[in-house]
């Protein structure tokens, strides 16, 4: 299974996408290494706390009603 990964801030994080990377190593914060799915707010205040930026996997995020400015990580509207 491939990964497309998706540099985005923080902030522009919304339920369903699948956390892939950091902007620092795993083993500084308390995410699983694995990677993980924003599942409500309170994941993105989270992740702000660490980070400024993630890395989306564009195949494995599940993003229902994406705003278009975040179209790029809905796999079945990416070009």
């Amino acid at each position: 299974m491939s990964v497309e990964r998706v540099k985005t801030a923080v902030s522009n994080l919304q339920e369903g996408m699948f956390v892939a990377g950091l902007d620092r190593p795993w083993h500084e914060t308390p995410f699983p290494l694995q990677g993980f799915y924003i599942r409500a707010e309170d994941d993105r205040k989270a992740i702000a706390q660490f980070c400024s930026h993630v890395f989306i996997d564009s195949k494995k995020t599940r993003v229902k009603n994406a705003h278009a400015e975040h179209a790029a990580f809905n796999p079945s509207k990416a070009s």
